[in-house]
């Protein structure tokens, strides 16, 4: 935890800590050569450890390893994923669970699914869907609020349905 705090500081201050290092040793060059040559050799070790750059298991976005290539399932999902998308209106509101968030969040209207917030159109990941985000779709399933569009595997496409007249 600590690195996490401390090692983007570090890295940012860098070249300030250089500038001071030049400019209180003019006649001695050398030594900021040095350093600098220490600090590219401790960035190759580390991404050769942990493989930001030079590949390896051992890097992680967040909890899951990073997937640098898409199979042809992994690409086949994806298109799915993306007409799903493509086919909510681009003026919609759009309530959504974590994973399919991103992929709608340039719209004007866009809520977390557990805000309880009535929108035009409700995109859920079955995986994402426990705590708030489940008493939310029940609620509105339950009131007849959302009928299913479209299924593509654990996504889930609701469209708000309008009340009866009169009401």
């Amino acid at each position: 935890m600590i690195s996490a705090v401390f090692l983007p500081v570090a890295l940012a201050l860098a070249p300030v800590g250089l500038r001071r290092l030049q400019d209180a040793r003019r006649q001695d060059a050398g030594l900021t050569a040095a350093v600098m040559g220490c600090m590219l050799l401790a960035s190759l070790l580390v991404s050769w450890k942990h493989g930001a750059i030079i590949e390896n298991s051992s890097f992680r976005g967040g909890f899951r390893t990073v997937t640098r290539t898409l199979s042809e399932a992994m690409q086949d999902r994806y298109d799915s994923f993306v007409e799903l998308v493509e086919s909510i209106d681009p003026n919609a509101s759009v309530s959504v669970t974590d994973r399919p968030g991103p992929h709608v969040s340039n719209r004007a209207e866009v809520y977390e699914l557990s805000q309880d917030i009535d929108t035009d159109y409700v995109l859920i990941d079955a995986s994402d869907l426990r705590g708030n985000h489940k008493t939310s779709l029940k609620r509105r399933e339950d009131a007849g609020q959302v009928e299913l569009l479209e299924r593509r595997g654990t996504l889930k496409l609701y469209r708000a349905v309008p009340p009866p007249q009169g009401e």
